[in-house]
């Protein structure tokens, strides 16, 4: 429904349009960001070598405010962070041989990527 609105209050009234845009997109950009990081977080349980299965099991998600009301979500291993670059990347072993990689991050973070992009394209296009 369109509205009648005197020129002297035109700014104000496309600044409260704009704001109520920026809290949607904000909202719609959280939603997507933590959604993205349960995927990363679910692929990198699914796909970690699993000899006794702490490793894959230590798979923790930090979601963190940014100063302009985003979010952040860090996906990380706790208390095995040592071994995540290790395993993912291979490492010397003591007779001068390399040990095998398990390239287990490097992919859940491009699916992870993949559906941020994709979440924020269907979102802002609805």
């Amino acid at each position: 429904m369109a509205r009648i609105v005197s020129v002297s209050n035109l700014a104000d009234e496309v600044k409260s349009h704009l704001n109520l845009y920026g809290k949607y997109v904000e909202e719609k950009v959280s939603k997507a960001v933590r959604d993205s990081a349960k995927l990363v977080k679910k692929e990198i349980e699914e796909h970690a070598p699993k000899r006794y299965g702490y490793y894959a099991k230590s798979w923790k998600i930090e979601y963190t405010g940014s100063s302009l009301g985003g979010v952040f979500a860090t996906v990380y291993s706790w208390p095995h962070y040592r071994l995540t670059h290790l395993l993912e990347f291979g490492h010397v072993l003591r007779n001068g041989n390399r040990s095998r990689k398990f390239p287990h991050i490097a992919p859940a973070e491009a699916k992870g990527i993949k559906k941020l992009e994709d979440d924020i394209r269907n979102a802002l296009t609805e």
